[in-house]
């Protein structure tokens, strides 16, 4: 897992393992992760919004870390 950007507003983003990307969201305490699926209402990758929102940004990160391991270590 690799951050490559930081915006203004404090958000987070990584490049995981596969080559997927993954955003924290700080303020509204969202992660979300970029799929395989093409969206088909608009022209760009389907963004999944994991559904807990998460207490700080240390929880954050600790799911993003969890999720690498889990889902993206074994597919490569």
């Amino acid at each position: 897992m690799k951050l490559i950007k930081v915006t203004k507003k404090g958000n987070l983003y990584f490049t995981l393992s596969n080559g997927k990307w993954a955003a924290i969201y700080p303020k509204t305490k969202y992660v979300r992760f970029k799929t395989n699926q093409d969206n088909p209402y608009h022209q760009g990758p389907l963004i999944y919004q994991v559904k807990k929102q998460f207490k700080d940004l240390k929880e954050q990160v600790e799911y993003l870390m969890a999720y690498e391991e889990k889902y993206c270590k074994n597919n490569t």
